[in-house]
C-alpha cells in the first residue's frame, strides 16, 4: 500500500482518460444515478478545470490493493452520485483549462501511457443548487456543484478519497483568486452513509435535499472556501437563545432571548485553541459581534479517531467508539474577555451544530469541553408548544447540577441589601419589608431576592411585558452592594393564570408559566442580561420546592424575554434546562 500512495498524483482529466473515469462511475453507482459517457465528455469539455483525478502512474493492469490490507475508513462507502454536488470559491475555466501550472500541483502537464486513473471528482459550475442548473455549466457561476467523488473499489477504505478530495479542495481554492467573481462556495448532495465523510473533510450539513435522484433521501451539504487574500472564511452565526415562540413568527424587530454569536472552526484543520495568537483572534471576533457572548466550537480530537483524521462512526451520528455523543471543543468570550461558562451561548452552540454539522433527525447528545475540563452536555427534545417547525427552529435541553439559594438570616446584611433595593428599584421599603418574600445567595455569586407579584411588576423599565407604568432602574446601585460578586435575580411567582391569552404577558395559549424572573448585573459590564440560563440552576429548585412540583416553567421578564423549562433531577444533584434557540442569521468570518 505504500508504494500505492508514493506513486499517487492528482491532475486534471484528459479527454484520454474518459473510457477509465466512465468505467469508475458505472461501476460506482445504481443505474438511475450514474452519469452517462456522454454527460463525463461534456462536463471534461466545457469544466476540465473541475474535472480532476488520482492517477496511479507506471500501474501494471492488475495492480491493485491486497485483501485486508489497511484500516477501513468513510472513504470505503463513497461513491459520489450524479448530483452529489460541493459549492466552492474557485477560478474561472479558460481554454484548455485542464493544463494548470499550480505549484501545488507539480504532475498537472506530466503524461504517461502506464497511467492508471483510480478516482476523480467532477462539478460543474452553477448560480443556484437545483437539479435543472447542474445539467449545465455556467462560467462565472458562483456555486461548483460537485457530481461525483468515485474511487476504484479495489483502492478504498485507504484515505486515497480523504487525499483526493483534500487536493481538489486545495486547487479550486488556490486557483479562485484568478476569477473576477469569485466561487464562494462547495455544493452537493449525499447520501447518509457517505455524510461523515464529508463532515470530516470540512463541509456542513444543511438538511434533508428537496432534489429528487433516484430512489433514496439526499442530504445537502456546503462547504464555504476563503476568499483570496482572506485568511479566514469560517462560518458564523447569530442564534437567539431561549427565544419566545411567538415572537419569532411576527415582524416585530426586537426579537427575543438571548443572543449569542457562534463561530464554527473547521474540522479538517485542528487549531490550538489554548495559543496565544488563537486566543487573540478569538477576542478579537468577539469584539467585532460586539454580543454578550461568542462561542467558539471544534470537533474535539479523541480516541476512535482513524489514520486520516476522521472518527470512526456508527452509522452517521458523529458517535465515537466509546459513547454515543459527538465531542467539540467549546470556548466563550465577552467584547473584552474570555470566561469559563455561558448557558445561552451553549445552547446556541447546540442549535447551531444540531442544524448543520450533525444529522438533522440525530438524537445522539453533544459534549461540549470548555474550559477547566468542564463537561457541558446537551441533547435535542421537543419543541416547546406554540412554536414555528422549521429549519432554524431548534429545542435544546442542557444539564446543570442544581444550585439552590440560602437563606440570608443576618439581619444587618439584609438591611443594606432592601437598602440597594430600594434605590435601585424603587422598592418601597421604608416601613416594612413585606413586598420582599425572600433573601438569598447562590454558589454562582448571585443575590436572588422574591417580590411579591404586584411588586414585581412595578419594576418595569420600560418592559413591554407590562401595561404598569414604567419606573426607572438605577443600574449603579446595584453595585453598592458588596455582598454578591455575579448578579442580582430578582422573581416572583407568576399568578395562577400566567401565560394565557387574556394575560398581557402571553406568549402561547397552551404554556403555564410558574415564576418571573429579570436578571441585573452591573458588576459583570451588564446592566440586565436579556435570559440567563445558569440562574435557572438557582430559581428551578427554589420555585420546585415552592410548588411542590418536579417541572416548572420561567419567562425572563427583560424587554426581549425568554422562556426556560425546568425539569428537576434531584436524585442525580441535577437539573434539566430547555429552550427555543432561534438561528436568525448566517454568514462568514473574514478576519
Amino acid at each position: 500500500m505504500t508504494d500505492t500512495i508514493n506513486n499517487l498524483t492528482f491532475r486534471a482529466v484528459r479527454p484520454t482518460d474518459m473510457d477509465q473515469c466512465y468505467a469508475l462511475e458505472k461501476a460506482s453507482y445504481p443505474t438511475d444515478e450514474a452519469a452517462s459517457k456522454t454527460t463525463l465528455q461534456f462536463r471534461q469539455h466545457h469544466a476540465a478545470r473541475y474535472f480532476r483525478c488520482a492517477v496511479l502512474q507506471h500501474a501494471d493492469e492488475g495492480e491493485g490493493p491486497t485483501e485486508g490490507d489497511g484500516e477501513g475508513v468513510a472513504e470505503d462507502l463513497i461513491g459520489g452520485g450524479e448530483t452529489t454536488a460541493i459549492t466552492a470559491t474557485m477560478a474561472a475555466p479558460s481554454p484548455n483549462s485542464g493544463n494548470s501550472t499550480n505549484t501545488h500541483h507539480s504532475h498537472e502537464n506530466e503524461d504517461s501511457d502506464d497511467d492508471k486513473v483510480i478516482g476523480f471528482i467532477c462539478s460543474t459550475l452553477c448560480r443556484e443548487f437545483t437539479l435543472e442548473s447542474m445539467q449545465n455549466h455556467v462560467p462565472a457561476g458562483p456555486l461548483l456543484a460537485i457530481h461525483s467523488v468515485v474511487v476504484d473499489e479495489r483502492f478504498r477504505r485507504k484515505g486515497i478519497a480523504t487525499k483526493m478530495l483534500q487536493d481538489y479542495i486545495q486547487f479550486i481554492q488556490d486557483s479562485n483568486a484568478e476569477r473576477i467573481t469569485p466561487i464562494e462556495k462547495f455544493v452537493l448532495l449525499a447520501k447518509r452513509e457517505c455524510l461523515a465523510f464529508y463532515i470530516n473533510c470540512g463541509f456542513s450539513v444543511i438538511g434533508k435535499s428537496c432534489i429528487e435522484h433516484g430512489t433514496e433521501q439526499w442530504y445537502h451539504l456546503e462547504r464555504v472556501l476563503p476568499r483570496a487574500h482572506c485568511e479566514s472564511g469560517l462560518s458564523c452565526y447569530i442564534v437567539n437563545a431561549f427565544a419566545e415562540p411567538n415572537k419569532q413568527s411576527t415582524t416585530r424587530t426586537n426579537g427575543s432571548g438571548n443572543p449569542a454569536a457562534v463561530v464554527v472552526l473547521p474540522a479538517d484543520h485542528k487549531v490550538d485553541l489554548e495559543s496565544e495568537d488563537r486566543q487573540a483572534w478569538m477576542q478579537t471576533v468577539a469584539a467585532q459581534f460586539n454580543l454578550s457572548e461568542t462561542a467558539f466550537v471544534q470537533r474535539k480530537s479523541i480516541s476512535g479517531q482513524n489514520k486520516d483524521g476522521c472518527i470512526e462512526t456508527d452509522s452517521m451520528n458523529l458517535t465515537t467508539s466509546e459513547d454515543d455523543a459527538a465531542h467539540f471543543d467549546i470556548r466563550f468570550y465577552t467584547p473584552t474577555t474570555q470566561i469559563a461558562l455561558c448557558g445561552h451561548a451553549t445552547l446556541a452552540s447546540a442549535a447551531v451544530l444540531f442544524k448543520t454539522l450533525i444529522l438533522p433527525e440525530s438524537q445522539a447528545p453533544i459534549c461540549f469541553h470548555a474550559l477547566d475540563h468542564v463537561v457541558l452536555n446537551v441533547e435535542k427534545s421537543l419543541l416547546l408548544p406554540g412554536t414555528n417547525n422549521n429549519s432554524r427552529h431548534s429545542s435544546i435541553t442542557m444539564k446543570f447540577p442544581i444550585k439552590p439559594p440560602l437563606e440570608i438570616e443576618d439581619e444587618d446584611a439584609r438591611r443594606e441589601i432592601m437598602k440597594m433595593l430600594q434605590v435601585a428599584l424603587e422598592v418601597n421599603t421604608d416601613t416594612n419589608d413585606d413586598c420582599i418574600l425572600f433573601i438569598g445567595f447562590t454558589d454562582l455569586g448571585d443575590l436572588l431576592v422574591e417580590l411579591t407579584y404586584e411588586s414585581f411588576i412595578q419594576i418595569d423599565g420600560g418592559n413591554e411585558h407590562s401595561e404598569a407604568s414604567p419606573l426607572s432602574i438605577d443600574y449603579k446601585a446595584f453595585s453598592s452592594y458588596d455582598g454578591y460578586t455575579r448578579g442580582v435575580i430578582v422573581c416572583c411567582q407568576a399568578p395562577p393564570t400566567s401565560g394565557h391569552e387574556e394575560e398581557e404577558v402571553s406568549i402561547a395559549s397552551d404554556v403555564t408559566f410558574d415564576f418571573y424572573s429579570r436578571f441585573f448585573a452591573p458588576k459583570a459590564g451588564i446592566s440586565e442580561d436579556p435570559v440567563t440560563g445558569s440562574a435557572h440552576a438557582s430559581l428551578a429548585p427554589y420555585f420546585a420546592k415552592k410548588l411542590a412540583k418536579d417541572k416548572v416553567t420561567g419567562m425572563q421578564m427583560s424587554r426581549r424575554g425568554g422562556i426556560v423549562d425546568c425539569q428537576l433531577l434531584w436524585d442525580d444533584g441535577t437539573v434539566d434546562l430547555t429552550g427555543l434557540a432561534v438561528i436568525v442569521m448566517r454568514g462568514e468570518v473574514f478576519l
